[in-house]
């Protein structure tokens, strides 16, 4: 948990990370990448480090409502790095730049949303124009209330 510590300080690439208590919790948030349809969104997410953390993956959910093929309509995230691949070495700011990536390039042979996936595969153009400036907003699932991250904000 010494990770979880150091990374309360640290900002980088569009990703940051804020605890909420001292039991595991934390708020994340990650920023649409540039180029991607999702560019100029920001995206809350809750993490959830059990005591076995590093050995087992955090929980982690989308707390912003986001049109993704691999994030299912109740803010879960389907990605091999948490689910299948998980290892000790890899720390919070890489799984956050890993939920980022997918915001680039999703994962389009299995999804948590597969009409999603079919769209984004085959009708790019409208899966693009479906998300429009709506995931520029910071509406929350579950009527959540973004807390006020640490040091400077995107």
């Amino acid at each position: 948990m010494d990770e979880l510590k150091y990374f309360t300080d640290i900002q980088s690439d569009g990703v940051q990370g804020v605890p909420l208590d001292n039991y595991g919790n934390w708020q994340g948030c990650i920023l649409g990448p540039p180029g991607s349809p999702y560019e100029g969104g920001k995206f809350f997410v809750y993490l959830y480090f059990s005591e076995l953390y590093p050995f087992t993956p955090p929980t982690l959910r989308f707390l912003t409502k986001i049109f993704h093929p691999n994030v299912s309509r109740h803010g879960d995230v389907g990605i091999d790095t948490i689910q299948h691949n998980w290892s000790v070495s890899l720390t919070l700011s890489k799984l956050l730049l890993s939920v980022q990536s997918l915001l680039t390039d999703p994962y389009t042979e299995i999804c948590m949303e597969p009409i999603l996936g079919i769209m984004y595969e085959h009708e790019r153009d409208r899966f693009s124009e479906l998300l429009g400036n709506g995931q520029k907003s910071m509406r929350c699932l579950n009527g959540c209330h973004p807390v006020k991250l640490i040091g400077p904000t995107f």
